[in-house]
C-alpha cells in the first residue's frame, strides 16, 4: 500500500468514532476469474487492535524463466572439477583439490568462466525466481502465509477497513470498519508479523478464500499453485516462542550453516563452512541434552503434521522463512539440518527427526504420486477431501487434469475416482499400499484407499519390487468389484505381537522390542527341536536368522539400498540381533543394551502399535499391520510393488486386508524365481524423485540394469531411453511395440502371457 494513501487510511481509522464491538460481520464480494484477496495488514503495536484492507488483484501464473542447465555448466569447467544443483536451485562448484570447500554461486553471469575457476560463481535461477529483474510490473507483491488453523473455538476479531470507491484517494473517501471472525492461532500470527509503522501485504488462505462459499473454495483451491510460487516470500508461522525454541532455532541454524544437499538428496559440505565433519554420519555433535530437547519441542509442533502446509512449503520459493515468536531462520537453512540429521548414524547422541519432518524436507515436487500420498495418509487435515485437494498442485499433470476439487462430492466418490485415475494413467496398483480391512472407508469396497483414517498404526518401509517391472491387468468389472491378476505365495499360519505397547515404539523406547526379540530367542529353539520346521526354512531363499533381520528391518538393508548411508550390512545387522539373541536367553536384556543398539533403533522406526509378525504353512516369516488373521492369503499383484494380504470374503471374491513384507518376495521372486547364486537386486535413487534398478553380481562385482532371469526381449519390441517424467510410477522403464508403436511403462516380459509361458501360475481376483 502507497504511503500516502496508508497514512490517509490510518487517519481516517483514528477518527473513528463508534466503538469496535459494534461492527457489523464483513461480507465478501465475489471475485472475478484470474482474481485473488491480498489483505494489507495495517501497522499497530503488538496489543493495538488488528486492521487490515482486503484488495482483490488479478494474479497470472508466472512464466518460467529459461534457466542453465547443470550439464552445460560442467562443459564449462576446468579438470578435477564438479558442479551440483542444490535442492533450492543453486549451483555448487566443487574443485577436487580443495573438496572440504566448494564455492557456491550467487549470481547467473556466465561471463566470468574465461577467468579463473577459483573466481567462478554463479548459481541457476529457479523457475519462481523473485529478484527484481524477473518480477513482471503487473505482478502483485506479496508474501504468502503457511501456519495451521488450530482450534476455532474461541475466535478472535480482526476490522477489515474498506473504502466505499475503490482505488481512489483515502482522504476523499468515507471509510467503513466492518469484523471478521478469525482462529486464535492466526490471530497470534498477525501480532508477530504486524509491522509498527508499514504495512505488510499477505495472502492467508482463512481470509482470502471465503471458506462458506464452497463454489469459490473449489475454484481456488487449484490456484494455491499459483499463489504460493508467485509469493516473492512464503512465511512459515511456527507459533509463539516456548519451550526454548529459540535454542532450537540458534541450534538448527549452526548445523544448516555447515551443509548442504544437491537435488538428489546427496550431501555435501557448505561452502565456506566452519564445522565441515558434521556432515559424516558418524560425527558426533557437541550439543547437550537441552538442544537436542529444545529441537524436539519445536518439531512436534503441528505444522509439521498438517497437510496442507506440506503443500506450500513445496511450493515456496528459496526465500521462504520459519518464524517462531520473533525469530526467524531461512527455510532452506532449516531444511539442510533436519537432512543432516537424517543422514546420521544411530551411534552416536543426536535427535533422529521424525519421518513426518524428513519427509517435508525433500523435494515432492519431484516426487511420484504414490509416495505423496504416503506423506499425505500420515498428515492432518480438517476435510477429509483435502487429502486429495491438498497435494493437488504437487500430483503429476496428467493426473492432476483428472481431478477437479468438488467440495460437493461426497468422500467416498473422491478417493474411488482418484484412485482409478491413478491406476489409468500409471497401469500400477501401488495406492493399494493404504487398503487395510479394519479401517476402509464406510460403504466403500476394500480396494478403495481410506486416506482420511490418520493413524499410528501406518509407517512407510523400504521399497520393495515383489512384481517387478509389471503393469497392472485390472477392471472395474461392476461398481465396487475391481478385477485384479497375481500369483499366490502363501497361507498365513501363526501370529504373534511384534511388541505389545500401546504407544508408537518410536516414542515408548527401545523396550518396545523385547516381547518380539524373546519371541525369537524362543522361536529358534523350537526350529531347532523340529527337524520339519528346519527343512521347511531350508527351502527358502534365507535361512531364518537372515530372514527376522530382513522383517526387522523391512528389508532395510545396505546390500539392496547402497546408497542410503544409514542402512546396515547384513552381516551388521545379523551380529546386532545375536548379541541381542544372548541376552535374551540369558535374561540379561535390559534397556540401556536395546538403546545402545543401533539395529534396534533403525527397527523402530518402522513399527508401530498392534504390528504382527507371522510363519507362514511354507515356512516363511513375514511382517503386517495389526489386521492379518490366520488363513489370509499372501499374494503378489501385477502392477503392484509390495506383497499383499487377501481374505476370501465369499465365491470368487477377496477383500485387501494389509500389505506385508516377506522375505523372499522384496526382489520378484514371485514371479521370476530366485535369482541366481551371488546376484543381488540393488534399488538406487534416480535423483528426479524415483527408483532405478540394477543387479548386482558379487563374484565379479559387476552391475547390469538387465535382470538376470528375464532372458531376450521378444523381436518385436525395442527398449527406448526412459527419461522420467512426473507422470511415470516409482519403477518404470519404456519399450515399444515395433509393429503398432504402442508404447508402454513397463517390461513386456512381465505380462500375463508372457509370464504364463515361464510357468508362473496367475490367479484372477476380485477384490470388493
Amino acid at each position: 500500500m502507497a504511503p500516502t494513501k496508508l497514512t490517509a487510511l490510518l487517519d481516517e481509522l483514528k477518527r473513528f468514532s463508534f466503538s469496535l464491538t459494534s461492527a457489523a460481520d464483513y461480507v465478501y464480494q465475489p471475485l472475478n476469474r484470474e482474481e485473488i484477496r491480498l489483505l494489507h495488514l495495517l501497522p499497530g503495536l503488538f496489543e493495538d487492535p488488528i486492521f487490515i484492507a482486503i484488495k482483490h488483484v488479478h494474479l497470472r501464473p508466472r512464466q518460467a524463466r529459461a534457466r542453465i542447465a547443470v550439464e552445460d555448466v560442467r562443459r564449462t569447467l576446468p579438470p578435477q572439477s564438479e558442479v551440483y544443483e542444490t535442492l533450492d536451485g543453486r549451483f555448487i562448484l566443487v574443485d577436487e583439490n580443495d573438496a572440504k570447500f566448494p564455492r557456491e554461486g550467487v549470481g547467473n553471469d556466465l561471463s566470468g568462466m574465461s577467468g579463473s575457476f577459483k573466481n567462478t560463481e554463479y548459481y541457476a535461477p529457479q523457475p519462481e525466481t523473485t529478484e527484481a529483474d524477473d518480477m513482471i510490473d503487473s505482478m502483485p507483491k506479496f508474501e504468502a502465509l503457511s501456519y495451521v488453523w488450530g482450534s476455532t473455538e474461541s475466535p478472535r476479531k480482526i476490522y477489515v477497513a474498506t473504502s466505499e470507491q475503490r482505488d481512489t484517494a483515502m482522504p476523499e473517501i468515507n471509510i467503513t470498519v466492518s469484523s471478521l471472525d478469525i482462529a486464535p492461532n492466526l490471530e497470534n500470527a498477525l501480532r508477530h508479523l504486524r509491522k509498527k509503522t508499514e504495512s505488510r501485504t499477505l495472502w492467508i488462505d482463512s481470509i482470502a478464500i471465503n471458506q462458506r462459499d464452497l463454489s469459490e473454495k473449489s475454484e481456488q483451491v487449484p490456484r494455491m499453485s499459483d499463489i504460493f510460487r508467485s509469493a516473492p516470500r512464503v512465511v512459515v508461522w511456527l507459533g509463539p516462542e516456548a519451550d526454548k525454541s529459540r535454542t532450537a532455532l540458534s541450534t538448527l541454524r549452526l548445523i544448516g550453516d555447515q551443509v548442504e544437499f544437491t537435488a538428489n538428496m546427496q550431501p555435501l559440505v557448505a561452502p565456506g563452512c566452519k564445522h565441515p565433519d558434521w556432515l559424516q554420519p558418524d560425527h558426533p555433535f557437541p550439543f547437550d541434552d537441552a538442544a537436542w530437547e529444545a529441537i524436539s519441542c519445536l518439531l512436534q509442533r503441528a505444522w509439521f503434521d498438517r497437510l496442507w502446509t506440506f503443500q506450500e512449503i513445496q511450493l515456496a520459493n528459496r526465500h521462504g522463512i520459519m518464524v517462531c515468536g520473533d525469530d526467524e531462520l531461512p527455510w532452506r537453512t532449516f531444511r539442510r539440518a533436519i537432512l543432516c540429521l537424517g543422514n546420521k548414524h544411530g551411534s552416536i547422541r543426536y535427535l533422529a527427526p521424525r519421518p513426518e519432518v524428513m519427509i517435508v524436507c525433500y523435494n515432492s515436487t519431484r516426487r511420484p504420486f504414490e509416495l505423496l500420498f504416503e506423506t499425505a495418509v500420515a498428515r492432518q487435515q480438517e476435510d477429509p477431501r483435502d487429502k486429495v485437494y491438498a497435494i493437488l498442485n504437487l500430483l503429476p499433470p496428467s493426473l492432476a487434469a483428472k481431478i477437479q476439487p468438488d467440495y460437493k462430492l461426497p468422500t467416498a466418490t473422491v478417493y474411488t475416482e482418484t484412485f482409478l485415475s491413478y491406476v489409468e494413467m500409471s497401469q500400477r496398483l501401488d495406492l493399494l499400499v493404504h487398503c487395510v480391512d479394519y479401517r476402509s472407508l464406510e460403504n466403500s469396497p476394500s480396494w478403495v484407499p481410506n486416506w482420511s483414517a490418520r493413524t499410528l498404526d501406518y509407517t512407510v518401509w523400504p521399497t520393495q519390487l515383489a512384481s517387478g517391472l509389471s503393469a497392472t491387468n485390472s477392471r472395474r468389472i461392476q461398481p465396487g468389484v475391481l478385477e485384479v491378476v497375481g500369483t499366490r505365495c502363501a497361507i498365513v499360519d501363526e501370529i504373534t505381537d511384534f511388541h505389545s505397547l500401546e504407544d508408537t515404539p518410536l516414542a515408548s523406547g527401545p523396550s518396545a522390542l523385547k516381547p518380539s526379540l524373546q519371541w525369537l530367542a524362543d522361536y529358534q529353539g523350537d526350529v531347532a527341536k523340529s527337524r520339519t520346521r528346519v527343512d521347511e526354512f531350508r527351502k527358502n531363499a534365507h535361512n531364518f536368522l537372515d530372514a527376522w533381520v530382513y522383517v526387522l528391518l523391512c528389508g532395510g538393508l545396505k546390500g539392496q539400498f547402497p546408497s542410503i548411508n544409514s542402512f546396515p550390512s547384513l552381516q551388521q545387522a545379523k551380529q546386532a540381533v545375536v548379541d541381542l539373541l544372548h541376552q535374551a536367553r540369558t535374561a540379561s536384556l535390559d534397556n540401556e543394551s536395546l538403546i545402545q543398539n543401533y539395529i534396534v533403533q533403525k527397527a523402530l522406526t518402522y513399527s508401530f502399535p498392534g504390528q504382527k509378525m507371522f510363519t507362514t504353512t511354507d515356512g516363511q516369516i513375514g511382517f503386517s499391520g495389526k489386521g492379518v488373521r490366520q488363513g489370509d492369503i499372501v499374494c503378489v499383484l501385477l502392477g503392484c510393488h509390495f506383497p499383499v494380504i487377501l481374505r476370501p470374503a465369499g465365491k470368487d471374491t477377496y477383500t485387501i486386508a494389509e500389505k506385508c513384507y516377506v522375505p523372499g518376495l522384496q526382489s520378484v521372486e514371485a514371479l521370476l524365481g530366485p535369482l541366481p547364486p551371488n546376484y543381488t537386486l540393488q534399488i538406487m535413487n534416480d535423483g528426479v524423485g524415483g527408483h532405478t534398478v540394477q543387479f548386482k553380481n558379487a563374484d565379479n562385482d559387476s552391475l547390469a540394469s538387465e535382470d538376470p532371469r528375464l532372458g531376450d526381449l521378444p523381436a518385436e519390441w525395442e527398449q527406448l531411453n526412459a527419461v522420467r517424467t512426473r507422470d511415470d510410477p516409482l519403477f518404470f522403464a519404456r519399450f515399444r511395440n515395433k509393429e503398432t508403436g504402442k508404447v508402454i511403462n513397463s517390461d513386456p516380459r512381465m505380462l500375463p502371457g508372457a509370464l504364463e509361458a515361464r510357468g508362473v501360475k496367475l490367479h484372477s481376483f476380485k477384490l470388493v
